[in-house]
């Protein structure tokens, strides 16, 4: 009985092993077929992964070639394109990129318009509000309430047409003075503050407060300062006793204001018109009317100096940069518009350049020039009761003037239009960053 039962045993047992090892060698089988799918494949893998890659790392192109492509972009396509990839991303950020864009740049014109009821856009980027957004709600809103957002649009003159272009930023405060694509505006929050702020970017600051004074007592201007690659502002103001004052901020440094020596007693008598900037310096038209010469600010050493003019400026003529100069326009006589050149603060030699003759002599308030010089842009005067107003661009080349098609909706005698280039621009430090640039594009 027992060795049937163990021998019955054994015969049972014999096809579960053979099923056992029939099964392990399938297993075997299938693992070894794996492997060799996988070994067969896997150079296949990488020669495509490879290629893959070789496409988003365009190794055959330099950086030089990128930044050439980039540059080639819409200015808001551009500012979008940093988020594509981490390289990318560390190009557009670098001041190279800012500076090389901005030299390609055009001039054009930026202002505000209120903001219509009903038309208000979510996608509007407000600057108090961002810049206040932690501040108490009701305190804002109370101000909020007294004053109408302003929104900032962008004026370009191309082919003898206004093209203007909404852009997506309001504020509250009125713009006082532009540079290099940075805009300044009043900080509503807090009277005598300020905002620096890129319309494009909309990379903000707040400025800390400086000296309390009603705004027809006080001018600001706003310059870059190469020597230390900064950019500074600067604000003069008048007191009771018609001594002028004067504090310096640098931005990037300590960023608070310096007082330094204005310029002397009943030497500038006028702020309403803002300063104009070129050859390293900040100049002042000093009075309304009959104004014999030019007060200047020198960014660098920041000390004031008068400068004569060639001839006594009228209530029209006035002082824009042309090319990199300085550029005195004066009417004669109504007979024609001569445009003064001064090439060096110290020197103060001023050259007749150009004699704009007018078929039909009319006054005619200068705007600014085109970066390359070849054109000067004037506008109508704002005359009481004339609702009338006009653009006019003087092709200096040429020696023609024409009219400029505006759009009346966007254009008015009386409102603020400053000399403006849509730019990259940052007032953050470059000497650092530019060290990265150097790397980047050797």
């Amino acid at each position: 009985m027992d060795r049937g039962s163990t021998s019955q045993k054994k015969i049972l047992m014999r096809p579960a092993s053979s099923k056992v090892s029939n099964l392990l060698k399938l297993v075997q089988e299938r693992e070894m077929s794996r492997k060799n799918y996988v070994k067969q494949h896997d150079h296949l893998n990488k020669d495509e992964n490879k290629q893959q890659s070789d496409l988003l790392l365009v190794p055959n192109l330099t950086k030089d070639c990128i930044i050439e492509i980039l540059l080639r972009l819409p200015l808001e396509s551009l500012w979008d394109s940093r988020l594509v990839c981490k390289l990318w991303f560390k190009m557009i950020n670098t001041s190279f990129l800012a500076d090389a864009f901005f030299l390609k740049s055009e001039l054009g014109f930026i202002f505000q318009m209120p903001v219509q009821e009903g038309k208000e856009s979510d996608r509007l980027f407000c600057v108090d509000e961002r810049l206040h957004a932690s501040k108490s709600i009701s305190i804002f809103c109370s101000i909020v309430k007294k004053q109408k957002k302003l929104q900032m649009h962008y004026m370009e003159i191309k082919d003898g047409e206004c093209h203007v272009k909404e852009l997506d930023i309001s504020c509250f405060g009125r713009i006082i003075a532009t540079c290099d694509g940075l805009v300044l505006v009043e900080n509503t929050m807090k009277r005598g503050g300020l905002v620096v702020v890129n319309a494009v970017t909309k990379q903000m600051m707040g400025l800390p407060l400086g000296t309390l004074f009603s705004a027809e007592n006080e001018s600001y201007g706003f310059a870059y300062d190469s020597s230390i690659d900064e950019y500074k502002v600067v604000h003069l103001f008048r007191d009771e006793m018609r001594y002028i004052g004067c504090e310096v901020m640098a931005l990037g440094a300590a960023e608070s204001w310096k007082p330094i020596d204005g310029p002397s007693y009943g030497l500038l008598t006028w702020f309403q018109q803002a300063p104009v900037s070129a050859i390293g310096a900040l100049h002042w038209m000093p009075h309304k009317v009959r104004s014999e010469y030019v007060v200047s600010m020198s960014i660098t050493d920041e000390k004031f100096r008068k400068t004569q003019l060639p001839t006594m400026a009228g209530v029209y003529d006035g002082l824009v940069d042309l090319g990199g100069f300085l550029c005195f326009v004066n009417h004669d006589q109504g007979k024609h518009i001569d445009l003064w050149i001064l090439k060096d603060l110290f020197e103060k030699n001023w050259v007749k350049q150009h004699k704009l003759t007018l078929t039909n002599p009319k006054a005619m308030v200068p705007m600014a020039s085109s970066r390359n010089g070849n054109e000067m842009y004037f506008r109508t005067p704002l005359i009481t009761g004339h609702e009338d107003c006009a653009v006019y661009v003087y092709d200096i080349e040429l020696h023609q003037l024409s009219k400029v098609k505006i759009n009346k909706n966007y254009f008015a005698a009386q409102w603020s239009y400053f000399p403006h280039i849509n730019s990259l621009m940052s007032w953050r430090n470059h000497r650092c960053v530019r060290k990265e640039d150097n790397k980047l594009v050797s």
